[in-house]
């Protein structure tokens, strides 16, 4: 859960609502509750707008007017973006250490990237190469 502050600081846009509420996650328009954020880049979905339930909306200045009147409100000339950037804030997903692990066998004429995450138990065979950001999980073997 974050606070709507806490977005609005981050995303660098002006609130108009309690910067106290907090937000526990995003979902579209028809779909959001209280406890959800969500935003309008195309004024076709103006109905949708003025209909959401969600406890806070990311919209342009000029469609202020069209949120309900209870729901808090965070303008940006770039609702999509701010949108976009807002996910990255919510998500999740578990980081994964780069590197090898001490467990790992790697050939010496395999090649690794320093961005590559490479766990225990793993094999990696002679003249491998093993790109940018790749994951190898745990008792996994990349042959020759």
């Amino acid at each position: 859960m974050m606070t709507l502050g806490d977005i609005a600081r981050q995303l660098k846009l002006e609130l108009i609502g309690d910067p106290q509420q907090r937000i526990a996650s995003i979902a579209p328009l028809p779909k959001a509750d209280s406890a959800q954020i969500s935003f309008l880049a195309q004024a076709k979905f103006l109905k949708q707008l003025s209909e959401t339930s969600a406890g806070a909306l990311i919209v342009k200045p000029e469609h202020q007017a069209n949120c309900p009147k209870d729901c808090a409100i965070l303008l940006s000339d770039n609702p999509y973006l701010s949108f976009a950037q807002l996910t990255a804030l919510f998500d999740l997903a578990p980081r994964v250490k780069t590197g090898i692990h001490p467990k790992a066998v790697v050939d010496e004429t395999a090649s690794v990237a320093a961005t590559a995450s490479i766990a225990a138990n793993v094999v990696i065979g002679a003249y491998a190469i093993i790109g940018e950001h790749v994951v190898i999980e745990a008792n996994s073997v990349v042959a020759d």
